[in-house]
């Protein structure tokens, strides 16, 4: 059992809250049994470490006391279980792809994870200057879709470059003026969704080689999440 927050090990663990850590190391913590069981089920569980009295099956498993559970916790409640996961990177594009430019709030990539997941894309690919995905809010909102996911990180140029390369349409979205995601049929392509202040840079929309918009009264009350996820839906029916 470990019950000091000065030991090497949690020290080293606290680390994981800052993103630039995250990244040198290829590691994250995760919260919430649920979450910890989707890290199992696909293979990214490391570890897990337990408050005392409470149990967990996996092997590498280590007992903490509440105050450690404390100095590892990213909420503000008191976990009973907490996670050591590697992080998702696949090395090519799979299936319908996901791309996410410049986007900054953890909820709202969350939400487009589960999207994703839910309409059938397999693939979600985010630009270097987007909201780590690791990041505790969007592990959490996106309620472990990221575990399931071909997961990416990849600049802009690089992507369209390969996208290109392998055949894949790429769908650049708009607030108007773009060709109706509803009367659209496509297979095999790329949805690129932009910051949520500016919309998709210059350079996405020259790279699109369609421009899609949702035909409704008050499209600009829709966020990227809602509205990207009424395109992947729109796309996956069509």
């Amino acid at each position: 059992m470990i019950t000091s927050v000065n030991n090497p090990k949690i020290k080293d663990l606290v680390r994981l809250h800052q993103a630039k850590y995250r990244k040198s190391t290829g590691k994250f913590l995760i919260e919430n049994e649920h979450l910890i069981q989707e890290a199992l089920d696909t293979g990214y569980l490391e570890e897990v470490f337990v408050i005392e009295g409470e149990t967990f099956e996996f092997e590498r498993q280590t007992q903490i006391t509440v105050e450690v559970a404390k100095k590892l916790a990213q909420t503000q409640s008191v976990p009973q279980i907490i996670g050591v996961a590697s992080k998702p990177q696949a090395d090519d594009f799979k299936g319908n792809i996901l791309f996410l430019e410049d986007l900054q709030d953890p909820g709202n990539v969350g939400t487009l994870l589960r999207s994703a997941l839910s309409f059938g894309y397999q693939t979600v690919v985010l630009s270097p200057k987007s909201v780590d995905f690791t990041n505790d809010k969007v592990v959490r909102s996106s309620q472990g879709a990221l575990f399931h996911l071909n997961m990416m990180e990849m600049s802009l140029p690089l992507f369209t470059k390969k996208a290109f390369q392998q055949g894949y349409q790429i769908l650049g979205s708009v607030v108007s003026s773009g060709t109706s995601v509803r009367s659209l049929s496509v297979d095999k392509h790329a949805l690129l969704l932009g910051n949520e202040g500016q919309g998709l840079s210059p350079q996405a929309i020259q790279a699109s080689q369609i421009l899609i918009s949702i035909p409704t009264v008050a499209f600009e009350s829709l966020n990227v999440a809602i509205a990207g996820s009424i395109m992947m839906y729109e796309l996956n029916e069509s």
